[in-house]
């Protein structure tokens, strides 16, 4: 994240790509798609270009994880992935998690709904 900080995106894709990307990694599971999700988002957010197939490469390891939704850090994580492959049934499916996730802990109701949050416009 520090050379992406500095306007370095090639050093800070050689780096995700020699050691943070899924086939590199030996971290555990919700590391490598919290990491890969947030290193891919701040790179669009921050105006660069995600190389061809990166998100679906993500996408693709996170399959096996995570699935049920309920946890809600890889809710989030697993939503920024899922719209960045344009799976946006899966998007809603995670928000409307989150919500009611959310709703229950905030019975005034003056909980936000989690799609009205600006991170997920990057992929719009």
């Amino acid at each position: 994240m520090g050379a992406l900080e500095r306007g370095d995106s090639e050093r800070a894709l050689a780096i995700y790509t020699d050691s943070i990307q899924p086939s590199v990694t030996a971290g555990i599971p919700i590391n490598v798609i919290s990491d890969t999700a947030s290193f891919l988002w701040r790179l669009q957010a921050y105006g660069h270009t995600t190389p061809a197939g990166l998100w679906e490469a993500v996408a693709t390891y996170s399959e096996g994880y995570f699935q049920k939704p309920g946890f809600t850090f890889a809710d989030v994580h697993m939503a920024l992935i899922a719209a960045a492959v344009r799976d946006w049934a899966a998007v809603e499916q995670r928000v409307d998690v989150v919500d009611g996730l959310d709703q229950s802990r905030n019975p005034d109701g003056r909980a936000s709904r989690a799609s009205d949050l600006p991170g997920w416009l990057v992929f719009r």
